[in-house]
């Protein structure tokens, strides 16, 4: 005799259906009836330290790569979700006619999310160098330990 057989015996009687239960519903009863702790609700209060990273996600048609630079969580899928955009990368240009790279960073949103602790990747580094991001925290950061 299986354990939750009553508890879908007795479902079976309240829905007035004769016979054996479905498999299904003894999982669905051993879901519903094991044990919850009390403080559950608790364990999302409070403020959480997450590893943030600026780095690219992949925007854009088939072989005409656009890209947003974004904050998000280190542990998300590549093109997954982000806490917030920060600019854009074009590699290929606006169109044929202008070949030439377009980057576009918004250097205050970066320079505050720098200032608590998000990592870039290399290649986002390397844009951020290019937009002068990396320069201004870097002047932030020893005007901040001069003043200390």
């Amino acid at each position: 005799m299986h354990p939750f057989e009553p508890v879908a015996a007795r479902k079976q009687e309240e829905e007035g259906r004769e016979g054996h239960a479905p498999q299904t519903t003894l999982n669905f009863d051993a879901r519903v009836y094991r044990p919850v702790l009390e403080d559950q609700d608790k364990r999302f209060e409070g403020i959480f330290v997450v590893a943030v990273k600026l780095r690219l996600v992949r925007m854009g048609k088939k072989k005409q790569p656009t890209y947003r630079i974004v904050a998000a969580e280190s542990r998300r899928a590549r093109s997954g979700a982000f806490l917030e955009i920060l600019g854009t990368y074009e590699p290929r240009g606006l169109s044929a006619a202008e070949p030439e790279t377009v980057t576009k960073v918004d250097n205050e949103k970066v320079l505050r999310w720098l200032e608590q602790g998000a990592q870039p990747t290399e290649r986002v580094a390397k844009l951020l160098q290019t937009s002068g991001a990396l320069d201004m925290f870097a002047a932030a950061k020893a005007e901040k330990v001069a003043s200390e």
